[in-house]
């Protein structure tokens, strides 16, 4: 599948934002710009305040200063389950006793969806992020790192929405509950192809 063309488009806009707590500033005038189609990537040490901007971006926390805006709406008082980001934490929270495909449906059933159409917005949804060969299995038969991508995919209100995505890689090689060098990657760069997703892909790379 060809690569959908970057347009000149801003869907996430950050803008002299700083986040301090007291003294200590844990973000300091941070600016940058995300382009509709653009897969962007923040890459720094722990403490450098990566998370802190992800969960402004989503709406759990606020910017001392500074703004930021979503597709060219400003984020300023909207709560978290009224923005078009989801952000997935270290904590997985999807249900142990349901397959892939039951988790996914619950979502969107809780939502108020029903019929045929909850089936095939989940095979769509699965589809996008590769997920789609396991939808039979329980979470606990398939990797860690699909556990992670599992539980965006659950909360998301649709699969096109921008994606704000904390994935932690430091496994031993080899392990087969964490996916291979660039997977992440290329489960973000297939998520990009699709009409309206921008996913934003954090690496906390830790010993």
């Amino acid at each position: 599948m060809p690569d959908r063309p970057q347009s000149e488009r801003t869907m996430i806009e950050i803008r002299d934002v700083t986040r301090s707590y007291g003294a200590f500033k844990a973000l300091d005038n941070a600016s940058l710009a995300i382009k509709e189609g653009e897969f962007f990537s923040l890459l720094g040490p722990s403490g450098c305040g990566k998370t802190t901007l992800l969960r402004m971006i989503a709406g759990f926390d606020n910017p001392t200063s500074g703004s930021i805006a979503v597709d060219g709406q400003p984020m300023e008082g909207i709560p978290a389950n009224r923005r078009p980001t989801n952000m997935v934490f270290q904590s997985y929270a999807i249900f142990p006793h349901l397959n892939v495909e039951q988790n996914v449906a619950y979502g969107l059933k809780a939502r108020g969806q029903r019929g045929a159409r909850v089936g095939q917005r989940v095979e769509r949804m699965l589809d996008m992020v590769q997920l789609g060969g396991f939808r039979d299995r329980l979470p606990r038969l398939i990797r860690r790192a699909d556990q992670l991508v599992l539980r965006a995919v659950r909360r998301s209100r649709d699969a096109r929405n921008v994606v704000v995505d904390d994935v932690r890689e430091a496994r031993p090689e080899g392990s087969p509950h964490v996916r291979r060098p660039g997977e992440s990657d290329q489960c973000a760069e297939h998520s990009q192809r699709q009409p309206g997703a921008e996913p934003v892909v954090v690496k906390a790379l830790v010993p």
